[in-house]
């Protein structure tokens, strides 16, 4: 991958992003680094077992670059659901 297409992954990065069905039609397997809510603090909570940087579980994070398109759109509402419920945003 070249360095242009790199830097064009990361512009585009942004959680909740605002169309994640354009990212997966534009990016195919790369939609999943775009629509990530992974911000680089991964620190997971011993009682709930959710990640205090991008409030995903360990099972979440670690199968994240293996959802396809459907059940990536899937997931990606229901962090933002639990952001929402979380942080009340």
């Amino acid at each position: 991958m070249n360095n242009k297409r790199i830097d064009e992954i990361r512009t585009h990065k942004e959680f909740p992003h605002p169309n994640p069905e354009k990212v997966i039609e534009e990016y195919g397997d790369m939609a999943s680094s775009i629509l990530s809510p992974c911000i680089g603090i991964c620190s997971f909570c011993p009682e709930s077992g959710i990640c205090c940087g991008c409030t995903r579980t360990k099972e979440e994070a670690t199968n994240w670059k293996y959802l396809k398109d459907q059940e990536l759109l899937d997931k990606v509402k229901e962090i933002e659901k639990r952001q929402n419920e979380l942080f009340g945003n």
